[in-house]
């Protein structure tokens, strides 16, 4: 929500108001969505993005490392995490960025949380993401490929252990 309200904060200030207080009540908002955004722990952060729809890069989640960290946070609540990644990468009305970031996301949960890509399939976010390495926009069609590379690959590691 604080993510939000910040970027319309940002993007009202643009216009043209010729009011100063409107102006003043504008940045006061965009300074405490910033405030709230900065004071939230890393994966609050994402998770509270992941809840609103509006996925992005960044957030420290780039590396391998964060959905490693966090694999307990994915399995709350019967991986009720993994499967809102998948609705929003279902989403009709979801743009390309965010379909793009929902694709990496997927396969970072798919190689490095244990179950991830069974969950992942059963939620049906594996044909989705199949389906959307045919989409228009190139990025989304690059993060879907590589999603599901890591969806259809089984680690050589894990071969010895099956």
């Amino acid at each position: 929500m604080q993510a939000q309200a910040g970027r319309l904060a940002a993007t009202l200030r643009l216009k043209a108001f010729h009011d100063d207080d409107c102006l003043e009540a504008l940045e006061a908002l965009e300074a405490h969505a910033q405030a709230g955004r900065s004071a939230l722990g890393g994966f609050e952060r994402y998770r509270q993005e992941l809840l609103s729809g509006a996925l992005d890069w960044g957030g420290g989640r780039a590396h391998h490392s964060f959905f490693k960290d966090h694999v307990a946070a994915f399995e709350e609540g019967n991986y009720a995490l993994v499967r809102t990644l998948c609705a929003v990468l279902a989403s009709a009305a979801a743009p390309p960025r965010v379909l793009a970031v929902a694709c990496f996301d997927i396969g970072q949960i798919a190689a490095a949380v244990p179950r991830g890509r069974a969950v992942v399939d059963e939620c049906g976010g594996k044909a989705t993401t199949l389906k959307l390495m045919t989409h228009e926009d190139e990025e989304v069609r690059k993060q879907a490929l590589l999603a599901t590379q890591k969806l259809l690959v089984v680690g050589w590691q894990y071969l010895a252990k099956e």
